[in-house]
C-alpha cells in the first residue's frame, strides 16, 4: 500500500498539535483513496506548516490636477486588488480639479462606483468611473478622504509579493511532488480557518514554490500547513 502521511516537527508545539490533528483526519481518507484507485506503494506524503506574513503591496498613484497626499502620519494616496476586489484609501489636499488619479485597465470597476466621503470636516462625494478615473464632488481642496471598495472588471488576481514561496516539500530523497493542497490556513489572529486554494510549481529536487494563495489577506498573519504528494 502507499505511504500515508507524516509530518514535520516544528519548534511551535500549536503547530505541531495542528499538523497531528489534520494527519488523524486525512490518513483514513487517503488509505481509503489509495486503496480505490489502486495508488502504486512508492507514493508517499508529508505536511509541511509554515508562517507567512503577507505583504502590504499598496500602489502609489500618479496624482493629478495638484493633488498631494496630506503627509505626516496620514494614509498615503494608494490602491491594491486583494481577495477579489480593489481597495483605494488615501487623505489628500490640494487639488485644483476633482479629478484625483486613474486606475489601471486591471483595477478599473465592473460597475460605476460611489460612495459619501468627508472633506474638511463636511461630507463630499467619491466616484469610481468605469475609465478608472477617481472623482471627488462637492470637496474642499483643504483635505479629502478618498476610501472604496469595489468589484474590478478583470477578476484575475493579482499574487501577493512574497510569492512565489519556496517550500521544502519534505518528502523522501528521490521522490518527487506530484501534488501540493493547502490543508488548512489559520489566521493567527483571530484563530479563524481560512478557505483557500494553492497554486504551485516545481523548484528542485527538495523544495516547491507556491506561487499564489487567492483569499488570504494582505498584511495579516497565517500559520499555513500543505499537504505534499509525491512519488
Amino acid at each position: 500500500m502507499a505511504k500515508l502521511l507524516t509530518t514535520l516537527q516544528h519548534p511551535d508545539q500549536l503547530i505541531n498539535r495542528i499538523q497531528d490533528g489534520i494527519v488523524q483526519v486525512v490518513n483514513p481518507l487517503l488509505k481509503a483513496w489509495y486503496d480505490k484507485f489502486g495508488i502504486p506503494g512508492d507514493c508517499s506524503g508529508t505536511l509541511i506548516t509554515q508562517r507567512v506574513t503577507l505583504a502590504d503591496d499598496w500602489i502609489a498613484p500618479t496624482l493629478l490636477n495638484s493633488w498631494v497626499n496630506y503627509g505626516a502620519s496620514f494614509e498615503a494616496a494608494g490602491y491594491r486588488k486583494t481577495s477579489g476586489s480593489v481597495e483605494i484609501r488615501g487623505l489628500v489636499k490640494d487639488g485644483t480639479s476633482g479629478y484625483v488619479f486613474t486606475l489601471p485597465a486591471s483595477y478599473r470597476p465592473s460597475a460605476y462606483a460611489i460612495i459619501a466621503s468627508m472633506s474638511n470636516n463636511a461630507f463630499c462625494r467619491l466616484d469610481v468611473e468605469l475609465s478608472g478615473n477617481v472623482l471627488l464632488t462637492g470637496y474642499s481642496s483643504l483635505f479629502a478622504t478618498i476610501r472604496i471598495r469595489f468589484a474590478p472588471s478583470d477578476p484575475s488576481p493579482v499574487p501577493n509579493s512574497i510569492f512565489p514561496l519556496t517550500i521544502a516539500h519534505g518528502l523522501t530523497p528521490g521522490k518527487h511532488p506530484t501534488t501540493v493542497l493547502l490543508a488548512d490556513a489559520v489566521d493567527t489572529v483571530s484563530l479563524a480557518h481560512v478557505s483557500s486554494s494553492c497554486s504551485w510549481k516545481p523548484y528542485d529536487d527538495a523544495r516547491v514554490q507556491i506561487v499564489d494563495l487567492p483569499g488570504l489577506y494582505a498584511t495579516r498573519t497565517y500559520d499555513l500547513t500543505f499537504l505534499v504528494l509525491g512519488g
